[in-house]
């Protein structure tokens, strides 16, 4: 599983996922717009309905992902995010195939394509497609 693709997939949700409050949330979902409630923001909801209660268990887990949920560019908190995945994958080999699972749905059987720019040091999603492919 390539957890660079993960993260980067992931983190733009987080603001939304982890509910940082009202304003923030409410940030996120402007920026997210439509994809929240896509079936790409499904899947990031399903992910992290398998991360969240393992990643709680871990005050320092815990700690990354409320830092980057709060700076969802922060490449400094992306790598940390990436390196608590690292360690909880290899604690929970499982989990891997879970992920793998969630992110090879394919309902429709079509690809995504996401565009990833970066703009002063941000993410900006241009342009979302179908279903994750975050697969090696």
């Amino acid at each position: 599983m390539d957890l660079t693709m993960l993260t980067k997939f992931l983190a733009p949700f987080l603001p939304f996922l982890v509910n940082l409050g009202s304003q923030a949330s409410q940030e996120a979902a402007k920026k997210l717009g439509a994809n929240i409630a896509s079936n790409t923001g499904e899947i990031a909801k399903r992910i992290w309905a398998q991360l969240r209660p393992r990643l709680e268990k871990h005050p320092e887990a815990l700690e990354t992902v409320q830092s980057l949920a709060a700076k969802p560019d922060d490449k400094d908190w992306q790598n940390k995010f990436q390196e608590q995945l690292e360690t909880l994958l290899a604690q929970e080999p499982a989990l891997s195939e879970t992920l793998t699972a969630i992110i090879s749905d394919k309902g429709d059987h079509s690809r995504i394509v996401q565009n990833v720019n970066e703009m002063s040091g941000g993410t900006v999603i241009t342009q979302v497609n179908g279903p994750v492919n975050i697969n090696n």
